[in-house]
């Protein structure tokens, strides 16, 4: 590959990682606890909103911590893997040491 083609790569990658960034700025995700009465929603890397049953509201303290804690934590991992997909899938072709890394982690070699 030569210069110019490197060149043009890396321009399209950068254009490529800001049309990314924009589009997951901007996309919500909504999780729910199992029972259904916590609701949580993220958009972009913000929570947004948050829902509880009147039911769960009804419940101990602990109870309604735990709900809500383990909400939250399911849907920060769903965005933090929506991310990390959306950034795969544009560097899947370039070979970049951080990939290898990125490979390793995931699988729990590192």
């Amino acid at each position: 590959m030569d210069i110019n083609e490197m060149i043009k790569e890396a321009q399209k990658l950068q254009y490529d990682m800001v049309e990314i960034q924009q589009k997951l700025a901007n996309e919500e995700i909504t999780v729910s606890n199992d029972s259904g009465d916590v609701k949580v929603k993220i958009t972009g890397n913000k929570f947004t909103a948050l829902t509880i049953s009147d039911s769960l509201k009804q419940e101990s303290a602990e109870k309604l911590q735990e709900a809500v804690l383990s909400t939250f934590q399911k849907a920060l991992d769903a965005s933090i893997k929506k991310n990390r997909e959306a950034l795969e899938k544009i560097t899947s072709n370039l070979s970049l040491p951080i990939q290898e890394e990125m490979k390793a982690t995931q699988q729990g070699s590192v």
